[in-house]
Order: C-alpha cells, then structure tokens, then sequence
C-alpha cells in the first residue's frame, strides 16, 4: 500500500469525493448529527490506484483539566469493505502517528471513538482516557458519549481532569 499525507487542500477533488462517499457510507447518520471540524491533513493509503484507507489528522490545543495539551486529532479512520481484514488501517494509524510526532510535534494522538473499537486501538498502544469530553457546536456545549482515547507522542502523561476539544469535534 502507498501511504500519503497531505494536507486537505491539497487532495484532489477525486480523491476528496471518493473520501466524502466513504464516510456517509461508513458513518451514516454520525455525519449530519453534528457540526464536525474539518481536518488539516488527509492520509490516504492506496492498491493500484484505488484508496484502500484513509483517515484525517486535526491539529489543535486541547484542555484536559487546567492543562492546555497539543494534539493530533484523529478521524475518520476508514477501510473500504474490499480492503478490510489486510491490517491496512493498522499501517495507516502507525504512519500518521509517525507524522504526528515529526511532523506536527503534538504531545498526544487523541481518537473519539464507539466502545467496539476499544480493543482494537488498544492493540495499536492507544490508551483508554476515563474522563468526560465535551465539544462545541453552534447550539452549545456537547458532552461526547462514546470513548476517548489518546496515543502518547511524547515522554508526557496525559493529564487528569474533563476534556474541552476548545471547538468542534473531528
């Protein structure tokens, strides 16, 4: 598979469409629930010119408690159903978190995602954070019902205390 990552303006308009479909067709009624923030790069994973994987990387300062923490927000994370079973996504999320730490310099990865997936980003060294994360919307402040999780990028310790994204969900 042939991993790029570029940043979301960069993408064609192809590849951008083939992405949109994936995610309506991944996430279905998640993609219209909420007002999602719109990423800063795209990795796209690629077999004989066909997308085979992708996700979306959001650059931001995030609070957890009263510290302020540089992250890489994680999204999207998708396998089209031809390509599952082949740990595509798996090469994908270890090569964004390369680009994470040397390219973005974020302290933490951090994933919002459902209780199922769990096990599998554990395998991948993602840790489990058991605090309540709340994000922005035009109607308020939402409090995110499923998991967070977080990939350390650093010698740090993510820190105790709620979680504010400080804007919109990825």
């Amino acid at each position: 598979m042939e991993i790029v990552i570029k940043r979301r303006e960069d993408v064609s308009d192809e590849d951008n469409q083939i992405i949109l479909k994936l995610v309506h067709e991944t996430f279905g009624d998640m993609v219209n629930k909420y007002e999602w923030a719109k990423p800063d790069w795209r990795l796209i994973g690629k077999i004989d010119n066909e997308i085979s994987c992708c996700l979306e990387l959001m650059e931001r300062r995030v609070l957890a408690g009263d510290t302020q923490v540089k992250v890489a927000g994680i999204g999207n994370v998708i396998t089209p159903p031809s390509f599952r079973g082949k740990g595509l996504a798996g090469k994908a999320m270890t090569e964004a978190m390369k680009f994470a730490k040397t390219q973005m310099e974020v302290d933490f990865g951090l994933l919002l995602c459902s209780e199922d997936l769990v096990p599998y980003y554990k395998k991948l060294g993602w840790e489990l954070v058991n605090e309540t994360l709340f994000f922005e919307q035009s109607t308020g402040r939402i409090k995110w019902w499923e998991r967070v999780m977080v990939f350390p990028c650093t010698e740090k310790h993510w820190p105790t205390g709620e979680v504010d994204l400080c804007g919109a969900a990825w």
